[in-house]
C-alpha cells in the first residue's frame, strides 16, 4: 500500500470523529426525546449496540483480519455508517410504534457495525505508520472533524 492511498484512508477518520460528535452531543441523529423514545432512551440503545458491534468486530477481526487489506471492507462500512445514519432520525421522527423501534434498533446496529469496521480499519493502517506521521494524521483529522461538525450543527 503506498503512503499516498494510506493518507487519503486516514482522512476518513475526520468523518468519524465528526459523525461521532453529531451523534453523541446533537440530537439529529439520536434525539433524546421524541415520538419512540424519551429522556435518551434511543442514544442509550445507540451506545449499547456500538459497544456490541465493537465486541463482533473484533472477534471477527480474529479469522477476516486485515480488513484494510480489502476495497470491500471500506465500502461496507461507509454502507453500514450511512444507512443506518440516515434511518435512525427517519424512523425516530416519521415512524411510530413497534415499527418504528424496530427500524430504529435495526439502522443503530447497521451504524454500529460500520462504525466498528471503520475504527478497526483505521487501526490497522496506523500501525504501520510512524508515530510522527500518526500525531499529523490525527491533528488534521480533528480538525477537520470539528470544521464539519459545526458546518452540520449550524444547518438550519
Amino acid at each position: 500500500m503506498t503512503d499516498r492511498v494510506a493518507d487519503w484512508r486516514l482522512l476518513g477518520l475526520g468523518f468519524w470523529q465528526a459523525w461521532q460528535i453529531v451523534a453523541m452531543c446533537t440530537d439529529i441523529v439520536a434525539p433524546t426525546s421524541g415520538k419512540l423514545f424519551d429522556q435518551g432512551n434511543a442514544l442509550l440503545i445507540l451506545l449499547v449496540l456500538m459497544t456490541a458491534a465493537y465486541l463482533a468486530v473484533v472477534v471477527a477481526s480474529r479469522r477476516y483480519a486485515p480488513f484494510a487489506g480489502r476495497g470491500s471492507s471500506y465500502v461496507l462500512a461507509a454502507a453500514l455508517m450511512a444507512a443506518g445514519t440516515l434511518a435512525m432520525p427517519v424512523a425516530l421522527h416519521f415512524l411510530e410504534g413497534i415499527v418504528g423501534i424496530g427500524v430504529f434498533v435495526m439502522a443503530a446496529a447497521s451504524a454500529s457495525l460500520g462504525n466498528a469496521l471503520l475504527l478497526i480499519m483505521w487501526g490497522e493502517l496506523w500501525s504501520a505508520l510512524a508515530t510522527g506521521r500518526v500525531g499529523r494524521h490525527l491533528y488534521a483529522s480533528y480538525t477537520f472533524a470539528f470544521v464539519l461538525f459545526f458546518l452540520i450543527y449550524f444547518m438550519p
